[in-house]
C-alpha cells in the first residue's frame, strides 16, 4: 500500500518535472526565435526542473533494478551466491546513499539558513536541493525492497 503510494509520488514528481522542462525550455524557444526577445530565467529554471528530474528519477530505476552493472562475473556463480554478491553490493550502495542523504540535508539546511536565491528571480535555493535527500531516501527504500523480492524469489526457488 505505502510502497505504491511512493511509486505514484515518483512517477508524478518526475512526469511534472519532465513535462515543466518542457514547457519552459519551448517557451525560451519561442521567445527567442520568434519574439527576438529571450527570457532571463528559464535556463535557471530548467535546471532545477532537471535535477529534480534526476534525483527523483533515479529512485525510480532502483525499483526495476536498471542501473548499470558489470555482471561478467555474476554469470559464472551459482544463484545463492549471485544473490550474496547483490546484497553485499546493495549494502554498499546503501551506505554511499545514508551518506549522500546526510551531505544533502546539511547543504539544504546550510543554504536555508544563508537565505541564498536565485540569481534571477526571487526563489529559495534550499528547495532546490531539496531532491537529493528525497530522492536518495526514496532510492534505499526501493533498494530495499528489491533486495526483499529477490530473497523471496530465491527462497520459491530453492523449495
Amino acid at each position: 500500500m505505502i510502497l505504491n503510494w511512493l511509486d505514484r509520488f515518483e512517477s508524478a514528481i518526475s512526469s511534472i518535472a519532465l513535462w515543466a522542462l518542457v514547457i519552459v525550455c519551448f517557451l525560451q524557444v519561442v521567445m527567442r526565435y520568434v519574439f527576438n526577445h529571450a527570457l532571463s530565467w528559464p535556463e535557471e529554471v530548467m535546471r532545477y526542473f532537471l535535477i529534480c528530474l534526476v534525483f527523483i528519477g533515479v529512485s525510480s530505476v532502483m525499483k526495476i533494478n536498471g542501473h548499470l552493472k558489470v555482471e561478467i562475473i555474476t554469470l559464472f556463480l551459482p544463484k545463492k551466491a549471485v544473490l550474496i554478491l547483490n546484497t553485499i553490493t546493495s549494502i554498499i550502495v546503501a551506505a554511499f546513499l545514508i551518506y549522500t542523504i546526510w551531505l544533502g540535508i546539511e547543504m539544504t539546511m546550510l543554504v536555508k539558513e544563508i537565505e541564498q536565491t536565485a540569481q534571477s528571480f526571487e526563489f529559495p535555493l534550499w528547495i532546490s536541493w531539496l531532491p537529493i535527500p528525497i530522492g536518495f531516501s526514496l532510492s534505499i527504500i526501493q533498494l530495499v525492497r528489491c533486495q526483499y523480492a529477490a530473497w523471496q524469489d530465491y527462497k520459491k526457488e530453492s523449495k
